[in-house]
């Protein structure tokens, strides 16, 4: 029922602008109503935490449409070496991948795209570049009204603020093998981590790679 809703809503905005603001506007009404009912007692804890989680599914679902139409339109589609389309997709992690979501919570998030490549349209660039802009165009689509309160946090990305924003599947997996750079701490983190948005082929590959890292016989 919200897809229906912010679909339909954003369908009737003109411009990439009334489209994020309508979104935005659609995020905290849902966020109050939500809220609402859980001070009065309409809902518990655990159904406060499934529809916030439903609630930020479908936001992110839709930021990161708008967010990829609006890279897309400068530099086309980002498209592989033997010239097929990039897939990528977004992985949650945290409260958002456990569906535990509280008011206070912030969003936890992963970019990942499938190889480097470039982008078909009339300024070309590299895929890993594209990815940049398409999530720093995500990040300034969606509004926190007050910090820590549905903000994104990308630091549990591979190399954390160090690292870039979207990685590739290799990069991804690289870090998360046995003899890569990825700490103990982010091993634990990843048990949370499910895919939320994007091409399902590539997160189940994601999640595979997740598994033998998070499971294997490798002692903490």
């Amino acid at each position: 029922q919200l897809e229906n809703v912010v679909s339909l809503g954003l369908d009737e905005e003109s411009d990439h602008e009334s489209r994020v603001r309508f979104l935005n506007r659609f995020k905290d009404r849902e966020m109050f109503h939500i809220d609402l009912r859980h001070i009065t007692d309409r809902i518990d804890h655990r159904q406060f935490s499934r529809e916030l989680t439903a609630l930020a599914e479908v936001v992110i679902s839709e930021a990161a449409k708008l967010a990829d139409d609006s890279v897309r339109s400068r530099f086309g589609q980002p498209t592989l070496n033997d010239g097929g389309l990039c897939e990528w997709g977004i992985l949650a992690l945290g409260k958002l991948g456990g569906i535990e979501i509280g008011f206070g919570s912030d969003i936890e998030l992963i970019f990942l795209y499938e190889a480097e490549g470039e982008t078909n349209g009339p300024r070309q660039i590299k895929n890993s570049s594209y990815f940049v802009e398409l999530v720093k165009s995500f990040l300034q689509t969606l509004d926190a009204r007050r910090k820590g309160i549905f903000e994104v946090d990308l630091r549990l990305r591979p190399y954390g603020n160090k690292g870039a924003l979207a990685p590739s599947l290799d990069a991804f997996r690289a870090y998360y093998s046995e003899g890569g750079d990825a700490r103990q701490f982010e091993r634990l983190a990843l048990v949370k981590m499910r895919p939320v948005f994007g091409d399902s082929t590539l997160l189940n590959r994601a999640a595979s790679i997740r598994d033998e890292f998070v499971y294997s016989q490798l002692p903490l």
